[in-house]
């Protein structure tokens, strides 16, 4: 049976070889797109997911309101390792700096290792990376570094790494005793360089320090079997109870996080790598969805259509003793068989478009299509397809009756004309929608890349510069100002953009500052003199730091927000910003507000301004900011470069332009951008290969009557208009469904900004015109070549 099935149906699609064409080329493109969103998808689900036990690591996250870090402190990380000795704890600690080797040539070579981490050997057990030679247990030891392949082969070419000496920080020296493989590419970091915990303490007595209680030590460790991460957090506010009795703690809350939801659900500041967003799967999701309907679509309307075609073979089935289930079986294989067709070139469209999609994609997806989930998958996306497409039709079909159909009596149901113009306004709603969400996206990047920040980041660079002390970095500073091409340079403790971590509270000077209970959370930053200048911020009120006014070191600058919040609590001492200049202000330390810079944006446009105050603080700078001339940026850089080597021979130097770090941070935006246009064109695609369809089979229908038209007069234009105005009305509908619909889901994504575009009127009309312009072209072709055809050929048989 199935076989005489199969054989009906490959003699039926060759005599329709156009009809499978569209029908095999939609459900190809199809499902292809799905495919290639579900590898996407999988690949984002699967972050963290090979780790052993994956399901019961967890890392310790520390919230204060509306700030948290995905780390603790220290004595946070012993108080857990004392109350809990038989859980495995890996802590973890980011100090990415400069890394430096001395080859056998005797040139000293330099890196800036971003991923480079202070760990116990815990930390391999924990996450169970492989080591390539030698063995975790040296991180017991100090001065003992473990590398990664790639980094080992980046360091030392084809030589052996290990017993090689490396610098760290350009002052601790280092002996490489192992290689690991290289961390996998789903994980939350990336391990290149990993020294022993003791390395820090042997060095520095970092863990005697009072920096001890600076928030930046990762803690993961295994939670018990059977224990929950919500049964751990209430363990831990136990525990801080305890042993931080009082405001230790400072009012934060310790919980634990699941190390499988870290990509996709953790947007912490001080994260060790860019995470995504699980409301993009969840938008990729619905977007392959819609695309595989659509493709369905296709199919159900072109075989609705040309049901007439298969009246008098359905009715002489049914004389002959056919059963509906038999019919129904018989369409559906016919289906199956255009299904499978369909999936092995989807499948070849998916392997050689997969580089092209991991550009778009903006990484490489660890994933492949032999993978046993994978085709899984891919089976299940056909099978759906198939039966999914062949349902209606195949119902439809098998219910014609054979005593109408056989007299000639077979009309097509306007029913069924008006379910097939209800699926055409389907698939445009769907493809409108894709295009106008294409255009948000496009526009809200074109917004946040030329949108002013508050000040001019044009030809202004960063320049990381560790911590040089004050002497050489202010001589540096004098040195690079009396170059040609350098307008201005001075010192920051932070870079452009930033994530402004520290911080503290500005109120009014009291005799008692402990005392204080009104105060504005501020921002704080250290600055050089010179800073304003150098980035072109405008001063509001009063001035900016003087090099020669000593005084001004223990005064402060706020800004815009920040000092008209301070006015708010000011109690009657000032009814203005301006009345604040002069006042004595406590922040880290007590002085006078010396000026109030107009708001400008540190951090990326995601973020709102938020308070700031600056001061001079020269143990806190790490940065350098140089503002060059318009004339010639290359030979200013040239200066830039040779001056730095005259200061810091030991220190690499990188040179970073304000507007291309911003451009960076806006990566995840654009990586949508330009998926969302890749779906749009290809829902576009389909759709119209669909619509191509009807068309074709309306010309046809209409044949008669358009030759009868030419006889009596008809012009070509008027024709063409007359086939394509029921198209026009049928996208103008979708269209205008699809507008309020895709309006409320890029209203919810603009909300994650703190400073958005709108979507005007302009938008709306070009997706419009772009949805129907590419409708009325597909439409057009089959008006055209029916209203120039010979109507002699179409009236021959009347």
């Amino acid at each position: 049976m199935i076989q005489n099935y199969l054989l009906i149906a490959l003699r039926t699609l060759r005599r329709r070889r156009g009809y499978a064409f569209i029908n095999i080329a939609g459900l190809a493109v199809g499902m292809a797109c799905c495919v290639l969103i579900l590898l996407f998808v999988r690949d984002e689900l699967g972050y963290d997911r090979h780790l052993p036990d994956a399901e019961r690591l967890v890392r310790l996250q520390t919230a204060w309101g509306g700030f948290s870090l995905p780390s603790t402190n220290l004595p946070m990380l012993r108080a857990v390792e004392d109350a809990y000795p038989d859980l495995l704890v890996a802590p973890l600690l980011n100090w990415g700096g400069r890394v430096g080797y001395e080859p056998a040539d005797g040139t000293p070579v330099q890196f800036q290792e971003d991923d480079l981490f202070m760990a116990e050997p815990s930390f391999f057990e924990l996450f169970g990376f492989e080591m390539v030679e030698g063995t975790a247990d040296v991180l017991a030891e100090p001065y003992q570094v473990i590398m990664s392949e790639g980094a080992a082969r980046r360091y030392f070419g084809d030589a052996d790494p290990l017993g090689k000496t490396i610098r760290l920080y350009n002052q601790i020296d280092a002996t490489v005793a192992g290689i690991a493989a290289d961390t996998p590419a789903q994980t939350h970091f990336n391990a290149e360089v990993i020294a022993s915990w003791s390395t820090l303490q042997a060095a520095t007595q970092w863990e005697d320090a009072p920096t001890t209680n600076n928030n930046g030590v990762y803690v993961y460790l295994r939670l018990p079997d059977g224990t929950a991460p919500a049964d751990f957090d209430a363990q831990l506010a136990t525990l801080i109870d305890e042993r931080f009795p009082g405001d230790e703690w400072n009012g934060s809350t310790l919980t634990a996080q699941p190390v499988v939801d870290i990509h996709l659900h953790s947007t912490h500041n001080m994260e060790l790598a860019a995470n995504s967003d699980a409301a993009y799967v969840t938008l990729f999701l619905v977007i392959a969805g819609f695309i595989l309907l659509v493709a369905c679509v296709n199919f159900m309307n072109l075989a609705t259509a040309r049901s007439a075609d298969r009246a008098r073979e359905v009715g002489v089935r049914k004389a002959i003793g056919a059963r509906r289930s038999q019919l129904v079986g018989q369409f559906l294989a016919e289906s199956v068989v255009l299904t499978v067709v369909a999936l092995v070139i989807a499948v070849a469209l998916v392997a050689a478009v997969l580089p092209a999609f991991e550009v778009f994609a903006g990484r490489p997806l660890d994933v492949s299509l032999l993978d046993l989930p994978v085709i899984g998958g891919i089976l299940g996306v056909a099978l759906v397809t198939g039966v999914l497409a062949g349902s209606y039709p195949a119902v439809f079909l098998a219910g014609f009756r054979p005593a109408q159909v056989l007299r000639g009596a077979f009309r097509s149901s306007r029913q069924g004309a008006t379910l097939r113009k209800g699926l055409v306004v389907f698939q445009f709603v769907v493809s409108a929608g894709l295009i106008l969400a294409t255009l948000v996206v496009y526009n809200q990047l074109q917004f946040l890349q030329s949108t002013s920040l508050g000040f001019d980041q044009e030809r202004v660079v960063v320049v990381p510069a560790g911590t040089p002390g004050e002497l050489s970095l202010t001589s540096f500073i004098d040195a690079l100002e009396s170059q040609p091409g350098v307008a201005h340079a001075a010192a920051s403790s932070e870079p452009f953009p930033s994530e402004l971590l520290d911080g503290t509270g500005t109120f009014f000077e009291v005799a008692d500052p402990d005392a204080v209970d009104r105060w504005v959370p501020t921002r704080t930053i250290s600055v050089g003199h010179g800073f304003f200048e150098t980035v072109g911020v405008e001063m509001l009120h009063g001035r900016a730091f003087d090099r020669a006014r000593p005084a001004d070191s223990s005064g402060f600058v706020l800004n815009e927000t920040a000092a008209q919040q301070l006015v708010e609590l000011s109690e009657g001492r000032a009814s203005t910003m301006a009345d604040l200049i002069g006042m004595r202000i406590g922040s880290n330390g007590v002085g006078p507000l010396l000026g109030i810079v107009k708001d400008f944006n540190m951090s990326t446009l995601h973020e709102a301004i938020e308070p700031m105050v600056f001061s001079i603080d020269p143990s806190d700078y790490n940065h350098v900011v140089v503002r060059l001339d318009a004339g010639d940026p290359d030979a200013a850089l040239a200066s830039l470069r040779e001056t730095w080597p005259q200061f810091f021979p030991d220190h690499l130097l990188e040179v970073t332009f304000a507007d291309q770090g911003f451009a960076a941070q806006y990566a995840a935006e654009a990586r949508l951008g330009r998926l969302f246009l890749a779906f749009s064109l290809l829902a576009v695609l389909v759709a119209c290969l669909g619509l191509f369809g009807l068309a074709s089979f309306t010309a046809e229908q209409r044949r008669k009557e358009i030759g009868v038209r030419k006889v009596l007069g008809a012009r070509v234009p008027g024709l063409v208009a007359l086939l394509s105005r029921e198209t026009a009305l049928l996208v103008a509908v979708g269209f205008a469904l699809a507008v309020p619909l895709a309006w409320l889901g890029m209203s919810r994504w603009l909300d994650g900004f703190a400073y958005r575009t709108e979507i005007g009127v302009s938008t709306v009309a070009l997706a419009g015109l772009v949805a129907v312009t590419v409708a009325l072209a597909t439409v057009s072709v089959q008006a055209l070549r029916a209203a120039t055809a010979n109507p002699v050929d179409s009236l021959r048989s009347e």
